[in-house]
């Protein structure tokens, strides 16, 4: 987007940068008249308050809700420096990141808790840490994720996004690991059929041989589908079982606990984001993570560094 900021926008921006919003906020320097207009969504603007800048903001979508310009990017992050251009050290963004998605604890309460160390954070602050830094832990640990075995057990919950319920779909083995996760806005079978292609086409997943899910009548029309492209073998079996499925229902639980001290996302990508993490730590905890063990508490804490070059 190349157009500039007009008279009064950049009032809008700097307002919002502020303000601190507690879900997508503007995280970088404030703009002034003249500037180049960076690529902003107005995530959370009524159209009255869009109406003045509809120029400058065609595209963007809005929402009813709130008051606020929302960043639709935050910083980039280098894969050699991913603190680059941030105003805290790594050692103490990492640690908000891994608190708050690890242990059911809200942005306020990391920020509570690393206010005990002597370091004054806002908790917007670690909701931004948190929306730029799941998404890139999730990404760096997948190289060294365990295969898993070839007994799929699928299953969804529901996640709270504006109100409106949208899907969480997991699949973990037969002994507890989480294969995949995706989150959708619908629960069909084109939703159905794009989760288990990701499942099947992830690093360190095996082709299974036998896929137990519940009664939702979307799978066996995927299945079919992935079948006819020649996605996975006409040998895969398909079993609509519930007991054989109570292990992922129980694993829903981890997710979200931590999901429901949120309650409710304020986007779709925001929800995403978030959960990209929390099941990515949760993938470590439960020992996936090639050469470390279930119940190190520490050497999970140190591997998460370690993946962002922080480890000694």
């Amino acid at each position: 987007m190349t157009s500039l900021l007009p008279h009064g926008l950049s009032e809008v921006l700097n307002w919002n940068i502020q303000k601190r919003c507690p879900r997508d906020c503007v995280d970088g320097p404030t703009f002034s008249d003249g500037d180049q207009a960076p690529r902003f969504r107005a995530g959370n603007c009524s159209a009255e308050e869009l109406e003045p800048f509809t120029g400058v903001l065609s595209g963007f979508v809005a929402n009813c809700e709130a008051d606020l310009l929302v960043g639709w990017r935050s910083m980039p992050i280098s894969p050699n420096n991913p603190f680059k251009g941030r105003q805290h050290p790594g050692e103490l963004i990492i640690l908000c990141v891994r608190l708050y998605l690890r242990y059911p604890l809200s942005d306020e309460h990391v920020a509570e808790l690393v206010a005990e160390l002597g370091v004054e954070v806002d908790a917007s602050c670690i909701w931004r840490w948190v929306q730029a830094y799941a998404p890139e832990l999730n990404k760096r640990c997948r190289p060294h994720l365990k295969p898993v075995n070839k007994s799929y057990r699928i299953g969804e919950t529901y996640i709270k996004v504006k109100g409106e319920e949208k899907y969480l779909y997991r699949a973990l083995d037969s002994t507890g690991q989480t294969i995949d996760f995706l989150l959708t806005a619908k629960r069909d079978m084109l939703a159905a059929k794009r989760f288990l292609r990701k499942a099947i086409d992830a690093s360190g997943n095996a082709m299974p041989r036998v896929m137990n899910v519940d009664k939702n009548p979307a799978y066996p029309a995927a299945v079919e589908a992935l079948k006819a492209e020649g996605a996975i073998s006409r040998r895969v079996a398909l079993h609509q079982c519930k007991y054989l499925n109570n292990v992922i229902e129980q694993d829903h639980r981890a997710v979200k606990t931590r999901v429901w001290l949120a309650k409710g996302y304020g986007s779709f990508h925001a929800a995403w984001r978030t959960l990209q993490g929390i099941e990515t730590v949760h993938m470590i905890r439960k020992g996936r993570v090639k050469w470390l063990a279930k119940g190190d508490a520490v050497g999970q804490a140190l591997f998460i560094d370690w993946l962002f070059g922080l480890a000694a």
